[in-house]
């Protein structure tokens, strides 16, 4: 389970991490839930490094959204979720 970026700490993950990620769950039956509701609130010219961007991790992956943070509807809960089509 992944938060990026992450609210309040701000972390964010980078391309070097995702390489250690990629690494992590070569060959294994693990999956990925990343939540990634801030994707457009990121600051200090950081890039969002988001699980869909690449294939090998996307096959594993259900990756979650939210309308509320990104429009200010923050009393709507109002989201969505990506995953592989199986």
């Amino acid at each position: 389970m992944l938060n990026t970026p992450h609210n309040p700490t701000r972390a964010v993950l980078g391309a070097g991490d995702i390489v250690q990620l990629q690494s992590v769950v070569k060959d294994t039956g693990i999956f990925i839930l990343s939540d990634e509701v801030y994707e457009h609130l990121i600051f200090d010219g950081k890039q969002h490094e988001s699980m869909l961007r690449y294939p090998d991790l996307y096959e594993r992956s259900f990756v979650c959204f939210s309308f509320g943070k990104v429009y200010n509807c923050t009393g709507w809960k109002l989201g969505y979720c990506v995953a592989p089509p199986h």
